[in-house]
């Protein structure tokens, strides 16, 4: 009996299990890689009733924007699924697509196509690209259809980059490519040469690498023959034949792999690294759209999260001395940041900075450092994430010892004119000791800053405790921010000019007029005067660029409805003429002389009156449209100067 429920049992479990592995097909709406669709695709359920992708797949999506034209992208994906990893054939096509409606004639309707379409034709095993890739890219222009991207078949083995790689980009008559091998594991080895455009220019480079390292980098001008940049990664060379012999010392190939940007102990900035900027961006740009559609690599916005193709880097030893140091350098030097950014956004000591001279250097000397703290956020961040050991700290300390010199001087500008101050460090050795040459370097900058800010901290006090003056001067610099922002997030056309020009005269050599002057003052109730002066003065500055528009809008509204469409009956065209031509000369003449003026006052609350000139003369220019002006256009002949037009306007 025990035997017979026990075989029950089992058989019971066997179909189950059977019944999960029957392959099931779905059919309808579905939402994949983020993106809303109609599929069908077969499937089946585990033990937890979840539905696992097994078999064939096919997902398409279509979508239109209506935006002055018709926008459509269609989007197909073809292939199979083995337990939810794709495998095997598949195809991604893509067809993004502008339609825009040129005429109707006799309902006939005569539009321009334009667009992009591309074919990705990709293989997989186990969820990772296997075997040979193509990629073709096709431009339309008014529904002619050019070839824009070419790939020659495109190796992968185990989800990386694999033997060679070559694709060709063409732009009109320009072809730009890429041609490289590829070691295992996707690392660059071998002659890659690189033809892209920059600028009006278009760029020959040719790189060497060796198993992922970089040798050298040539770069010349295609049409002119002109080197641009030829550099050699000397130290590379060197350390690479010193593995060979087995004499090196303190470093070894690191086992991880690197992204395309190759270094051996210079950053960003560094000549070395900007020289394969450029290429690395359009290998970069191709790569990003073969492979936008894999989830494996892009995310849903068909962002490349990672790329499989690899450089090397060598890893140096750290001492115990050195790990402790990687440890604590980073706490040490967010300190500092920390404290520069309080101490500089602190509204009393901003506005009060001149009031004497120690204050105005203090501010000064926090200034300068925050700026080399800023400069230093690249080194830091490798020093925090250990990325450090993977650079050659005798390369680095070439670039980071610039920032740490012996002496420093730093200038102010007071009303008894300029002053300076200079500071003393001690000498210390990058190169001989990279860790302790850095942690003394920023120990003797908070040793001075803590100086400055004992004295900044006791001479503002009495600001501080005055609650009053301590809440103008906090409202006061939110203010000044914000009025700031206005002007530097102006993006209209013709109003970029006018912001930046505005800003530096008034918001940036005014404030620090109005500043100094507030600095100054002597009691409570001129301080306070003071601060209500410093209100109205942003007050007026935001009021101005609320304003600003009426110099590009007023300009193009008025030239727009001075002109009417004229009919040619010789040459059976139509064209635009100006009409009433004296009245719009006098316009202009006082619109450009208003313009002129508003750009180079000097007083602020003198800017609003020339807006509000420029407005009135765009109401009574409006006015004048469709009014019978021949008697008042006649009088504009003897206006010559500005008050007459003025004054026969009506102004």
């Amino acid at each position: 009996m025990r035997k017979f429920y026990l075989l029950s049992f089992l058989f019971n479990l066997l179909i189950q299990f059977s019944w999960s592995q029957t392959k099931k097909v779905y059919e309808g709406d579905y939402t994949y890689l983020g993106k809303q669709g109609k599929a069908e695709f077969e499937y089946v359920l585990n033990s937890a009733s979840e539905q696992v992708k097994n078999g064939r797949f096919y997902f398409e999506l279509s979508e239109r924007k209506d935006n002055g034209q018709s926008d459509f992208l269609k989007r197909t994906y073809s292939g199979s699924f083995v337990m939810n990893s794709r495998n095997g054939i598949w195809e991604v096509m893509e067809e993004n697509l502008s339609v825009k409606i040129k005429d109707i004639v006799d309902l006939d309707v005569k539009a321009d196509l334009s667009g992009v379409q591309s074919k990705i034709t990709a293989q997989y095993k186990n969820g990772l690209p296997e075997g040979s890739w193509t990629f073709e890219r096709n431009l339309i222009e008014g529904g002619n259809v050019s070839q824009s991207v070419q790939s020659d078949r495109i190796f992968f083995k185990n989800g990386k980059l694999s033997n060679r790689l070559e694709f060709r980009v063409i732009n009109g008559k320009t072809a730009q490519f890429v041609r490289g091998r590829l070691a295992e594991g996707g690392v660059m080895t071998g002659e890659w040469t690189l033809s892209y455009t920059s600028g009006d220019r278009l760029i020959n480079e040719v790189r060497n690498y060796e198993n992922g390292f970089l040798l050298g980098v040539v770069r010349r001008d295609l049409l002119t023959g002109e080197v641009l940049d030829e550099v050699v990664f000397f130290d590379t060379i060197d350390k690479l034949n010193a593995i060979r012999k087995g004499t090196q010392k303190g470093f070894r190939v690191a086992d991880e792999n690197f992204d395309l940007e190759y270094t051996d102990g210079f950053l960003s900035e560094d000549s070395k690294a900007l020289v394969q900027k450029e290429g690395n961006a359009f290998l970069q740009r191709f790569l990003t759209n073969l492979l936008a559609h894999d989830p494996a690599f892009s995310d849903q916005e068909g962002n490349v999260k990672s790329l499989p193709i690899h450089t090397k880097r060598m890893v140096y030893e750290l001492s115990r001395a050195n790990q402790k140091a990687v440890e604590e350098l980073p706490d040490k030097f967010q300190e500092l940041k920390d404290l520069y950014e309080k101490e500089l956004n602190d509204p009393a000591f901003r506005l009060n900075r001149y009031q004497n001279d120690s204050l105005a250097f203090a501010f000064k000397y926090f200034e300068l450092q925050n700026e080399k703290m800023a400069s230093l956020d690249e080194l830091f961040s490798l020093v925090e994430t250990k990325q450090i050991q993977y650079y050659d700290l005798e390369i680095l300390a070439e670039s980071v010892s610039f920032n740490f010199p012996d002496t420093e001087e730093i200038r102010v500008k007071l009303d008894e004119g300029e002053k300076s101050m200079s500071f003393t460090y001690s000498k210390k050795d990058f190169q001989v000791d990279f860790y302790s040459a850095l942690n003394q370097s920023l120990d003797e900058i908070r040793e001075k800053t803590l100086g400055f800010l004992a004295y900044a901290d006791k001479e503002l006090t009495t600001i501080r405790q005055n609650e009053e003056l301590v809440n103008l001067s906090r409202e006061l610099d939110l203010k000044r921010k914000e009025v700031i922002r206005l002007y530097e997030e102006t993006k209209e056309d013709g109003l970029v000019a006018i912001a930046e020009k505005l800003k530096e005269r008034f918001l940036i050599n005014q404030m620090e007029l109005e500043e100094s002057a507030l600095a100054n003052s002597g009691g409570f109730e001129d301080r306070k005067a003071n601060y209500n002066r410093i209100d109205l003065f942003l007050e007026t500055m935001a009021k101005v660029h609320e304003q600003l528009g009426v110099w590009v809008v007023q300009k193009n509204e008025l030239d727009q409805i001075y002109q009417e469409e004229t009919f040619n009956p010789f040459t059976y065209s139509r064209y635009n003429q100006r009409v009433k031509p004296r009245l719009f000369e006098t316009y202009e003449g006082l619109f450009d002389y208003y313009y002129a003026s508003f750009l180079e006052e000097g007083d602020f609350s003198n800017l609003t009156s020339w807006i509000v000139k420029v407005q009135k003369l765009g109401d009574r220019m409006r006015e004048l449209r469709n009014a019978e002006t021949k008697k008042l256009e006649r009088s504009l002949n003897k206006a010559n100067t500005i008050s007459k037009m003025e004054s026969q306007l009506g102004l």
